[in-house]
């Protein structure tokens, strides 16, 4: 991905789809407070896991809190 091999690449797990966070909203605050936090630690790399979150009424995933989490990580220069 263009990293040059004496790069020590720096990274962490993310998963806040552990927490209740009803509304969409605050969730995005978070989000974003957590991917700016991880930028200013110098972090490079984030692992979300797991990739989306499991919706019990439809027996489904729903990935529209994964696009939120994704575009602030690309916000923020996260890979």
């Amino acid at each position: 991905d263009g990293v040059p091999s004496d790069t020590i690449l720096v990274g962490t797990v993310y998963n806040l789809f552990h927490e209740e966070i009803p509304n969409d909203d605050d969730f995005a605050r978070q989000v974003e407070a957590d991917a700016a936090a991880m930028a200013q630690a110098h972090l490079t790399h984030v692992l979300l896991f797991p990739l989306g979150q499991w919706d019990p009424a439809t027996r489904t995933l729903d990935w529209e809190r994964t696009d939120t989490v994704v575009a602030a990580f690309e916000r923020h220069g996260l890979k």
